[in-house]
């Protein structure tokens, strides 16, 4: 496998993670708990967007976006399940200078969601404060295989802590039958969004 062009930045812990992506299998399992539009359903321009408020510039940010699609790109080999879980708020917090990126974005989610591999649901404002609130993970296994990743503004952490992963899926599966949208609901979720983006209702600021 020829070594991969890492965006600036990257740590060691967030390079592993990467290989781990890069060896999926039909038993893999990708779980994403998120307030914002999560990365691996980002499009190039919202990714961008995403980088400029990290306050990435330049061929940073250009990087950046290409290692993205590259991590789509495996995800797309449509090998195992990607079940993405995404707040309301995130449907509404607009990124760009106009509307424009967010009725694409909207667009391309729920073209996602038309896919066997991927689950896509919304945890919608009126549940109030759920499970994991307070901060985003992603969970990972390959077989026995683990990992979680959790991060911040400006930091990773990434381990393969079994009991850790298992306290984590339980919220995450708790979070997804209980709290969330069903997958058939949050698609009529989304195209309202993207409806209400394209027309300029959706609230901005200032």
């Amino acid at each position: 496998m020829a070594p991969i062009a890492y965006p600036p930045a990257t740590t060691a812990e967030l390079a592993a993670l990467f290989d781990w992506e890069q060896r999926r299998t039909v038993r893999s399992d990708w779980m994403q708990l998120q307030v914002v539009v999560p990365g691996l359903v980002q499009t190039p321009e919202y990714a961008e967007q995403m980088y400029r408020a990290h306050s990435y510039r330049g061929e940073a940010v250009v990087q950046g976006v290409a290692f993205r699609r590259l991590r789509q790109q495996w995800m797309h080999q449509g090998l195992g399940r990607n079940h993405f879980v995404v707040h309301e708020s995130g449907l509404r917090l607009r990124a760009g200078d106009d509307n424009t990126v967010m009725v694409d974005q909207m667009r391309y989610l729920t073209e996602l969601s038309a896919l066997p591999y991927i689950t896509l649901q919304v945890i919608p404002e009126a549940a109030g404060l759920y499970p994991g609130c307070v901060g985003d993970f992603t969970l990972l296994q390959n077989w026995d295989d683990l990992r979680v990743h959790q991060e911040g503004t400006k930091w990773h952490h990434v381990t393969d802590d079994a009991y850790f992963f298992a306290q984590l899926l339980a919220m995450f599966e708790e979070v997804a039958n209980d709290w969330a949208l069903s997958p058939e609901a949050s698609l009529e979720l989304i195209h309202r969004y993207m409806g209400a983006w394209q027309s300029g209702e959706v609230r901005t600021w200032p």
